[in-house]
């Protein structure tokens, strides 16, 4: 099984744990939320703008067809993205 180092602690982490055991780091794979809200507000806009120039079926099609598009392109790109998350309490 291939295995990760925690940035903050250096303790060797199994992929696709969620959470490091020696620090307690959150640690989240894939896509970041924020991309995929953009990525639904992208694709409610277009599929508006594409309703006022036809009819409410086309603005539909528009836009479950670029939010299909935009959620399996950004899987693609972040298919390798770790991150590990710790809050410092001092």
């Amino acid at each position: 099984m291939k295995e990760l180092k925690c940035p903050h602690c250096h303790e060797t982490v199994s992929i696709g744990a969620t959470v490091c055991k020696g620090c307690q780091a959150e640690i989240e794979y894939g896509t970041p939320i924020f991309i995929v809200l953009i990525i639904f507000l992208i694709s409610v806009f277009l599929g508006v703008a594409a309703s006022d120039l036809g009819n409410s079926y086309l603005g539909w099609g528009v836009g479950v067809v670029v939010l299909v598009s935009l959620f399996v392109g950004s899987e693609k790109i972040f298919s390798n993205r770790v991150k590990f998350k710790r809050i410092y309490k001092t």
